[in-house]
């Protein structure tokens, strides 16, 4: 690095022992006396750092993970098995509704 030409551009900044230095700014220099451009340019630099980064990176992988959770897994894991609708299906036809395994004692069901 040291002694090496490097530009940096609006859309390409430079990485640097773990800062960033980003263009912010690229105007031509007006003298203060006169008001007229002196036909120079400067730039103007912004250096940023983001020692945050594996935590964003580990919450977009986490983000990724749950949405195919959401999408992949079985639904029956989350609900009775559809026992639920064959026993108001057998009730509107009039049958006897289905026998559900007994349960242990002290067991609730909660819903």
């Amino acid at each position: 690095m040291k002694g090496q030409e490097h530009v940096i551009s609006m859309n390409e900044p430079m990485t640097h022992r773990g800062l960033t230095f980003y263009q912010m700014r690229y105007s031509p220099i007006v003298d203060p006396r006169t008001q007229q451009r002196t036909g120079q340019f400067q730039s103007v630099l912004q250096v940023g750092s983001n020692p945050g980064r594996p935590i964003i990176y580990l919450g977009s992988l986490l983000v990724v993970l749950g949405t195919f959770l959401q999408f992949y897994m079985r639904a029956g894991l989350f609900s009775d098995g559809g026992r639920r609708e064959r026993a108001l299906a057998a009730k509107k036809a009039g049958l006897a509704p289905p026998e559900e395994p007994e349960k242990a004692r002290g067991e609730e069901d909660v819903l």
